[in-house]
C-alpha cells in the first residue's frame, strides 16, 4: 500500500479473499476493502500509522471486517509492515481471513509428518530445510526492495509475493496432496 492507502499490488489470494478479478484490486483504495461504518476511522488510523510506521499487528483492541466486492463480511486478521523505498514508504499488509480459523501446526512436526506418509526417503528435516530455504530467499529478496525506488521496490515485492505463492503451493502439495492420492497439479 502506497502512503496515501491506494493498494500498490496485492496477489491472487487477497483477490480471491476479497472476490476481485485478478489484476482489479492494485490502483483501488485499501478503505474499499472495508465496511461502510470502518472507512473514515480506518483513514484516520492509517495517517497515524504512516505518522510512524512499524510492525504491529491490526486491531488488538477490537474486531477487524472485510467487505468482499459482493457485499459481503468477513472476520479478519491484519498484520503490517512498512518497507522503505529509495523515493518513498510502502506498507506491506498480511491479511488472514478468519471465517474458518485453521489450528497452526508446528512446522517441524508437519514436515516429518508430511515425509513420513508420502513414503519418502526425504527426512523430515529435509523438507523443513527447503521450506526455511524458500523463506529465507523471499526474506532477502523483501530486504532488497528498500533500497530501490518505489516501481523497481513494488515489482521486486510482487516477485517475493509470487515465490512465497509458489512455496506454500508446493508445502501444500507435498503436505496433502501427494500422500493423500490426489492428483499433483495445483491450481490459482
Amino acid at each position: 500500500m502506497a502512503g496515501d492507502g491506494t493498494l500498490a499490488l496485492a496477489n491472487w489470494r487477497a483477490e480471491d479473499m476479497f472476490g476481485y478479478p485478478h489484476g482489479d484490486l492494485a490502483g483501488q483504495p485499501v478503505e474499499a476493502l472495508l465496511p461502510d461504518t470502518l472507512r473514515e476511522p480506518h483513514a484516520a488510523q492509517r495517517a497515524g500509522y504512516q505518522a510512524d510506521p512499524a510492525d504491529r499487528p491490526m486491531g488488538t483492541r477490537s474486531r477487524l471486517a472485510g467487505l468482499r466486492l459482493d457485499g459481503t463480511t468477513f472476520p479478519l486478521r491484519v498484520s503490517l509492515s512498512p518497507v522503505p523505498t529509495m523515493t518513498s514508504q510502502l506498507t506491506l499488509a498480511v491479511i488472514r481471513d478468519l471465517t474458518h480459523p485453521q489450528p497452526r501446526p508446528d512446522l517441524a512436526a508437519l514436515a516429518r509428518a508430511t515425509a513420513a506418509a508420502a513414503g519418502q526417503e526425504t527426512s523430515g528435516q529435509e523438507v523443513l530445510d527447503q521450506v526455511t530455504s524458500g523463506l529465507y530467499h523471499v526474506g532477502l529478496s523483501l530486504l532488497e526492495a528498500e533500497s530501490l525506488r518505489q516501481e523497481q521496490a513494488v515489482r521486486r515485492i510482487e516477485a517475493a509475493l509470487r515465490e512465497l505463492d509458489d512455496l506454500i503451493l508446493e508445502f501444500r502439495d507435498c503436505v496433502f496432496i501427494r500422500h493423500a492420492g490426489l492428483p499433483g497439479a495445483h491450481h490459482r
